[in-house]
């Protein structure tokens, strides 16, 4: 993201209205047994059938496979990296994570992009604040 992109948004108000890094996990988290498989919080809200598929070797090297495979995990630190960026530059932001399609689990990836969002670097309070408030409509100041 260069400093242009950057000054033109505070120049036009603009929002990264969603930082979606868990739909970048999502990428890649899946080639191997992801840690939260086992996550009673996670476990509790799928199917069966769904945990036996993500569970699955074959479904695992299928993702694993897949030929852009190797860029995923760059991906996901470079959006990481975009949104600090973003942030200490004063751009308001809010909260995402295009949950709701499949391997994207709506209430349990939440959480996810929350860690996520404190991984790149924003601090614990910057990050319930742009689930909230400024999830809300009203500006959040980095």
């Amino acid at each position: 993201m260069g400093q242009e992109l950057i000054d033109s948004m505070k120049k036009h108000g603009a929002w990264q209205m969603a930082a979606t890094l868990a739909r970048e996990e999502s990428t890649f988290v899946y080639a191997k047994p992801a840690p939260f498989l086992t996550d009673p919080f996670f476990t509790r809200s799928v199917s069966a059938a769904v945990l036996a598929t993500l569970n699955d070797p074959e479904y695992q090297n299928k993702i694993a496979a897949y030929p852009d495979f190797p860029k995923f995990h760059g991906l996901l630190e470079m959006a990481q990296r975009n949104l600090k960026r973003l942030a200490d530059a004063g751009i308001p932001y809010g909260f995402g994570t295009d949950s709701g399609v499949p391997t994207r689990f709506p209430g349990f990836f939440e959480h996810g992009e929350l860690e996520l969002m404190v991984e790149a670097g924003l601090t614990p309070t910057q990050v319930p604040t742009a689930a909230t408030k400024s999830g809300a409509g009203n500006k959040v100041a980095p």
